[in-house]
């Protein structure tokens, strides 16, 4: 089914493109499932790739700490963030780190498949379901 064009007013319209299912397993999202079907491939993906693995994981740590310390994620959840990104960088879902190390698209698609597989780590830490379009989730409010 193609997208479906819908005129909001003279200057622009919106697409609406028809949601695509993913194994209830996966840790990767919509976004990574859609570049590894339109983007070829070198065949070697960012989980095999220990070092980039590992220092990815360790921004998102830090990411998730300063977060909390400025106010704007809550303890609660960016201990979950951060203990997510504890179980990739040591190895624990590289299966679901799929993005192509020679990925075009200026790291674009290595950090969106990091981002998914965390969020929806740290979401089953936090008892929530997984998500496969995170864009449409607000996030949490800081605690206190």
């Amino acid at each position: 089914m193609p997208p479906r064009l819908v005129q909001r007013n003279s200057n622009w319209a919106t697409r609406w493109e028809r949601p695509k299912e993913l194994p209830a397993e996966a840790l990767y999202g919509i976004d990574t499932s859609r570049f590894l079907e339109d983007f070829p491939s070198s065949r070697k993906t960012i989980g095999e790739v220990p070092e980039l693995v590992s220092a990815m994981a360790i921004v998102k740590q830090a990411a998730a700490r300063t977060n909390v310390e400025i106010g704007a994620l809550g303890a609660d959840h960016g201990q979950a963030i951060f203990d997510a990104a504890e179980e990739v960088r040591a190895g624990k879902h590289k299966a679901d780190l799929l993005a192509d190390v020679l990925a075009g698209t200026g790291g674009t698609v290595i950090n969106m498949n990091f981002n998914e597989v965390i969020a929806n780590l740290a979401a089953v830490r936090s008892g929530q379901p997984r998500c496969a379009n995170w864009r449409n989730r607000r996030p949490p409010p800081a605690d206190g």
